[in-house]
């Protein structure tokens, strides 16, 4: 509707939706910004393996993120 009519689509999107669909890196910050609790999780499991262990968060297009 929106290209026959030539109108602006006024669409508002999550950053890291639009990070993914334009395929910028995302990074922890970014996660951070947009689930400060999911990150905090991350982090506390990444303490129980005594930092040792490289954990990373895979997002919708497969893109890792580490923690």
């Amino acid at each position: 509707m929106v290209m026959t009519t030539a109108s602006p689509l006024n669409l508002t999107l999550n950053p890291l939706m639009w990070k993914n669909l334009t395929a910028v890196p995302i990074s922890l910050q970014d996660l951070n910004d947009a689930d400060s609790e999911a990150v905090e999780w991350l982090r506390q499991m990444r303490a129980l393996d005594g930092g040792e262990g490289q954990w990373c968060v895979c997002t919708p297009s497969c893109q890792s993120v580490g923690v």
